[in-house]
């Protein structure tokens, strides 16, 4: 059975804009049109694909397969066009081409995951990188939506449709400013749902029922209010570099805790070699960026005056 491309298409730009009047503009096609082409759509396949409700459109089971299925084959197709596109005469295509999405939390984000890809992509111009920080609460879902190809996380999504490779682990432990006065009595977070400050002091005996805390949106927000002296904070090691390495110093008598950073990607039949050397560069270089610490090299770094 050969699935239709009008209808294909239709699917997909309900999945990505989350409503039929959305994607109904973007396909330049009434509404009643594009309706039309799911429900043939969903006939055909014997399948319910789209749930809808007054806030929009969410996918069943079925629509999270496939539009992965559909997203496989848009790049796919995507880097054979790109190399075709390519000068004859260049003989072989080397040069990776195409999208590869990845979705991270952002304490291993600008840290680890933009270093460990930067050399992929500079030796690639035609390569581009969809590259989403989100909350840990919400990377699972995009997981599971087809929402990137690559999603690290701190756990393990247990699915036997889903590949994980393991990067490590970041080391947790409590600072405070090194400079300013310390409101020792709060603890920052990203926000009231991050649990991972509570873990941390009941872990190291700390009655946590009348903590106070202040929430500071992401992670780099939390590391410059504790070295403002806003209170103290529970951070990965491994940030402790540049000026953050001057700024705070390590609260002594708190045990550091482990907290493990995967990389997830579905199962599929073929990869592009762009998400096949996205993959690799980040399960080669991760590793080593979280146990450096600031003693880590950056991919493509090179220390002043040394030669290789």
């Amino acid at each position: 059975m050969a699935l239709p491309a009008h209808q294909l298409d239709a699917f997909l730009a309900v999945a990505e804009t989350g409503g039929f009047s959305r994607a109904a503009k973007r396909l330049g096609v009434t509404q009643p049109a594009l309706s039309q082409r799911i429900q043939q759509l969903e006939t055909e396949l014997k399948r319910r694909l789209f749930v809808r409700s007054p806030s929009g459109v969410t996918l069943t089971d079925a629509g999270v397969r496939l539009l992965r299925y559909c997203e496989v084959k848009r790049a796919l197709e995507s880097e054979v066009l790109d190399d075709l596109a390519v000068d004859p005469g260049a003989g072989f295509v080397t040069e990776l081409s195409g999208t590869v999405r990845i979705a991270t939390f952002s304490s291993i984000a600008r840290s680890c995951i933009l270093p460990a890809i930067a050399d992929v992509f500079r030796e690639n111009p035609r390569l581009i990188v969809d590259f989403n920080v989100r909350e840990m609460s919400e990377l699972e879902a995009l997981l599971t939506q087809g929402g990137a190809e690559l999603v690290i996380l701190d756990h393990v999504v247990a699915r036997p449709d889903v590949e994980h490779v393991a990067l490590g682990s970041e080391e947790l432990v409590l600072v405070e400013s090194d400079g300013s006065r310390v409101r020792d009595d709060v603890y920052l977070d990203h926000d009231p749902e991050d649990v991972t400050t509570m873990r941390f002091l009941g872990r190291n005996g700390v009655k946590t029922r009348f903590v106070r805390r202040s929430f500071f949106d992401d992670v780099y927000g939390v590391l410059d209010a504790a070295a403002l002296g806003y209170g103290r904070a529970v951070v990965p090691k491994h940030m402790l570099v540049g000026a953050y390495a001057e700024q705070l110093r390590i609260v002594p008598d708190m045990k550091s805790m482990r907290s493990p950073v995967v990389m997830h990607h579905f199962r599929q039949p073929s990869y592009t070699r762009a998400q096949e050397a996205i993959r690799q560069a980040i399960a080669v270089a991760v590793p080593e960026l979280l146990l450096g610490g600031a003693t880590a090299r950056r991919p493509g770094s090179q220390k002043r005056g040394t030669t290789t």
